[in-house]
């Protein structure tokens, strides 16, 4: 902290799109995530990897600004590096410095702001700082909360209706560190507006597999596929998750499975709102264009018609995985939490946990009941087997 920038740095677009290279080459130099990694684990990781290349650099070579809030993700977690410096890192306090020289300049460093904060008006308040531009990773859900992932209401509502917000949130370190480098790509190398914004929670999961080239592309558009169907011959259900969400559809897809005998699509969902804004792009660019051969979206093309039925989970309330049943052809059915109450509930139910893998299955298997794929007793079946009758 405390080295000035000089006007160089900021000479052209050109300088922004070097910096940028910089900063992915450092980060695609290094290994990857650690096998099973958090998110949060992985994102200090990468920032201490860049606050240590701009300790090693002075003026118009450092790639990069990290900004880290005092009371934000512990860079120590990730290893050596500590937010004060210590180990090489150099990190800000604010973002203002960056912003006020980068008004007068034509280009910006690539910035990666580093928060902790579960109010919609603190993380505005952070983006402010940079003229909204930006990656912004937010280690909230690492705190105990009465709130969902520990963000009051009207946080997730207010990145997902925030145009010049891109929010995700990355269930694995291998998501989020493909998510930084897409966003890199995006914002310096491509130019496109707006700030990136990673819901960072800190649990590990070993048995995450590694994401190859195209996993990593498709997870950074907002989703991208982890378990196929093993056969299409019976009945099949398609089960979305977010986050630490992810997990319990992953063990209601094994349920599915073992107890069913239902084939289940497991897929990842980095970014519903990702998904619903192309989707809407897509809609309304064939709305204006009827004679041109119509654009299909990344979404439309994961979950194509006639997949079987769609449930999707959030850790957020169920609005935000609800952004894209209107581009769906099959039936779905959005999950998630009641803001405000603890309760997990439907789209369309009462307050249950849905978020236990036992009530997903039975509401897959009541979807797959309601398109007569199943006979219904098998839903009550499934409700008195996981002693869920009476709950």
């Amino acid at each position: 902290m405390g080295h000035s920038r000089t006007p160089a740095a900021f000479g052209s677009i050109a300088a922004t799109r070097a910096a940028a290279m910089a900063c992915i080459t450092r980060i695609e130099a290094e290994s990857g995530a650690k096998a099973g990694a958090s998110p949060a684990a992985t994102v200090a990781q990468i920032a201490g990897q860049l606050a240590e290349a701009a300790a090693a650099t002075t003026g118009a070579a450092s790639p990069a600004w990290v900004v880290r809030r005092p009371d934000a993700i512990d860079i120590g977690d990730a290893g050596e590096h500590s937010a004060d410096g210590a180990g090489g890192g150099r990190y800000e306090a604010s973002a203002w410095r960056y912003w006020l020289g980068a008004r007068r300049q034509a280009a910006q460093w690539p910035l990666l702001y580093l928060l902790r904060s579960g109010r919609a008006d603190a993380v505005w308040a952070s983006a402010l700082e940079t003229g909204e531009r930006g990656i912004f990773c937010n280690d909230i859900e690492t705190l105990p909360s009465p709130w969902p992932k520990g963000a009051r209401p009207e946080l997730p509502l207010w990145l997902a209706s925030h145009g010049r917000c891109l929010p995700y949130d990355p269930a694995s370190g291998e998501e989020a560190r493909a998510i930084v480098l897409q966003a890199l790509r995006s914002l310096y190398l491509q130019g496109r507006s707006g700030f990136v914004y990673l819901s960072a929670h800190g649990e590990e999961w070993p048995a995450w597999p590694q994401l190859d080239r195209r996993r990593a592309v498709a997870a950074a558009k907002g989703m991208y596929l982890i378990e196929t169907a093993r056969e299409r011959q019976g009945p099949c259900v398609r089960l979305l998750g977010a986050g630490k969400a992810l997990r319990a559809m992953s063990e209601a897809a094994q349920r599915l499975r073992a107890d069913w005998h239902v084939e289940v699509e497991l897929w990842s969902c980095p970014s519903y709102t990702r998904l619903a804004r192309d989707a809407e792009a897509a809609a309304r660019w064939n709305r204006l264009h009827p004679l041109a051969r119509p654009r299909s979206s990344h979404l439309q093309r994961c979950l194509a018609a006639g997949g079987g039925p769609i449930v999707a989970l959030t850790g957020y309330g169920a609005p935000i995985a609800q952004q894209i049943g209107p581009y769906l052809a099959d039936r779905f059915i959005a999950l998630g939490v009641e803001a405000g109450t603890g309760a997990r509930t439907s789209h369309h139910a009462g307050a249950v946990d849905v978020q236990d893998p036992r009530w997903i299955a039975v509401i897959a298997l009541k979807a797959l009941a309601d398109e007569q794929v199943l006979r219904a007793s098998v839903v009550a079946e499934a409700m008195r087997r996981y002693r869920l009758v009476g709950d």
